[in-house]
């Protein structure tokens, strides 16, 4: 604060002593005397003008947190990020914020007006349906960090952690007096779809007469298969990532009754995740309707779908055993009749 203008303020006292003194025919010793005495009083006016604006700039504190969202399937919506403190000012504090693009994406939130070393806060977001939360927290000297392996690579991190239930940060300092700033990465995973595929047979008739039942049932899809219910073959169970030919990943069941399959797949691509349903029969007698075909999966949403099997047997009029016995005995009838006949 600037105080050069106090000499000025003096003068200007001992300018008006001066007048005062003459006008009023005081001594300059009385003059002198009253001019100490304003002297001091201005000085203790000063004093109290000026101290308790300088006690609070020495007094208070402040601490910037910085918060960035990602989605590992590419959303490009916003949530609500909520900072919560037990002390300082302001106490809560809720913005909307945007999936990072570069680190200047990053949104502060300012607390000030706490005891330094006895402020803890935590950050926590509205998470959309259908995705699961992480969070990554610390403080970094580097740059704010774009992904988790960033967050993870980072050499100039402290204190960091990992949690499914928030950013927290304890014993906040002033940042006057830390190292780094302090930082709160959300991730957002997709939570597995669940696609559950009905399989119905109808019979036609008593007998299938031969007729296989075998069947199998595919599901090819292009985002992971993270697990089945039962039977088949899959490649990226161990491994969600691995993939089969275009960048496929699939699951096969195999029956021969009435069952429901089913899987859970993660979409990695937002909007845009699909599945495809086949079945393979064994017999040229079986008639397929297949309503599941192609699948979107979106997040949040579960899908069923069902695949019916026909088999129709209208089989050949046949006769109890009476009936044939009675039928023998007349073509034996008839036989020796010709024979008579004809000997």
């Amino acid at each position: 604060m600037q105080i050069a203008w106090l000499p000025n303020i003096y003068f200007e006292l001992g300018t008006h002593l001066l007048r005062l003194t003459t006008l009023s025919r005081l001594s300059l010793v009385e003059g002198l005397e009253k001019y100490i005495m304003l002297k001091r009083a201005s000085i203790v006016l000063l004093a109290l003008l000026l101290l308790p604006g300088l006690a609070l700039a020495q007094s208070q504190t402040r601490a910037t947190f910085f918060v960035g969202k990602l989605f590992t399937d590419g959303n490009p919506g916003e949530v609500d990020v909520t900072l919560s403190c037990n002390t300082g000012l302001p106490l809560n504090q809720t913005k909307s914020i945007a999936p990072l693009i570069s680190a200047s994406d990053y949104v502060d939130f300012v607390v000030t007006d706490f005891d330094e070393g006895e402020m803890d806060c935590d950050v926590t977001e509205s998470a959309p349906a259908g995705y699961t939360p992480l969070y990554f927290f610390g403080r970094t000297t580097e740059e704010l960090p774009l992904s988790l392996a960033d967050a993870q690579a980072g050499e100039g991190q402290q204190g960091f952690g990992l949690s499914d239930e928030g950013c927290f940060f304890e014993d906040v300092p002033n940042e006057e007096n830390a190292e780094g700033d302090l930082f709160c990465l959300v991730i957002n995973y997709p939570d597995p779809v669940e696609v559950s595929i009905t399989k119905d047979w109808v019979i036609e008739g008593e007998h299938l007469n031969g007729v296989s039942t075998d069947y199998r049932v595919s599901l090819v899809c292009d985002g992971p298969i993270v697990s089945a219910n039962n039977g088949g073959h899959i490649k990226n169970i161990a491994d969600p990532l691995a993939t089969v030919g275009a960048g496929l990943v699939f699951w096969n069941w195999n029956g021969s009754a009435d069952e429901t399959f089913i899987a859970e797949v993660r979409p990695d691509s937002f909007g845009s995740n699909n599945c495809q349903v086949f079945e393979t029969v064994f017999d040229s007698a079986v008639e397929v309707d297949n309503n599941c075909g192609s699948i979107d999966i979106d997040v949040g949403n579960d899908v069923s779908c069902t695949i019916v099997n026909t088999v129709f047997f209208e089989g050949i009029p046949t006769l109890s055993q009476y009936g044939l016995a009675i039928l023998v005995l007349l073509m034996a009838g008839v036989g020796f009749v010709g024979f008579r006949r004809f000997a």
